[in-house]
């Protein structure tokens, strides 16, 4: 197994400025003490989401790296991606409800597309998030297939979708 380097995110902070004031915000590698932040963002975003051990588990793993995004120590969203060689598992992308339409998940999946030397960005999301499908439509992702019956919890297929990355000028 190839490995790649996966850049460390703990201390990348981006700037958005807006009409009125700036806002810091900072993305990066999840730690063991943000888990119960993540899973309440999990529990309300997803009706079947990861246990605390499979998160711990990929906190300690080499290819996969869960982000998030905090501002003045509350996370407001987090992503998960499993990278390998040159490809990538986009395995979540969260934003907590009362933080959405405010460039979270663009932010996470911005940082995702040009941060880890990956040509390919693949995931799976319910057919009926149609918000998330023209998030990552916008993101340069096209619909790939479907896997029927993939979810439970409702029952619902899975839209997938396939990202080619342009690799880095320099």
């Amino acid at each position: 197994m190839k490995k790649i380097y996966i850049p460390d995110f703990t201390k990348q902070r981006l700037h958005f400025p807006t009409i009125m004031h700036t806002i810091f915000c900072m993305i990066r590698d999840a730690l063991n003490k943000d888990l119960d932040q993540i899973l309440n963002i999990q529990n309300q975003c997803f009706s079947n989401g990861w246990s605390r051990e499979t998160f711990e588990q990929s906190l300690a793993s080499e290819n996969c790296r869960v982000l998030t995004e905090e501002e003045d120590g509350t996370i407001r969203g987090y992503a998960v991606v499993f990278a390998e060689q040159n490809e990538a598992d986009l395995f979540a992308l969260a934003t907590a409800p009362a933080f959405r339409k405010k460039g979270i998940a663009s932010s996470l999946l911005d940082t995702i597309q040009n941060s880890f030397g990956i040509k390919k960005i693949s995931l799976e999301l319910r057919a009926s998030n149609e918000a998330a499908k023209q998030l990552y439509l916008k993101y340069g992702f096209r619909v790939d297939g479907i896997k029927r019956d993939y979810y439970t919890a409702p029952p619902e297929n899975a839209i997938l979708m396939v990202c080619a990355l342009n690799p880095p000028l320099f």
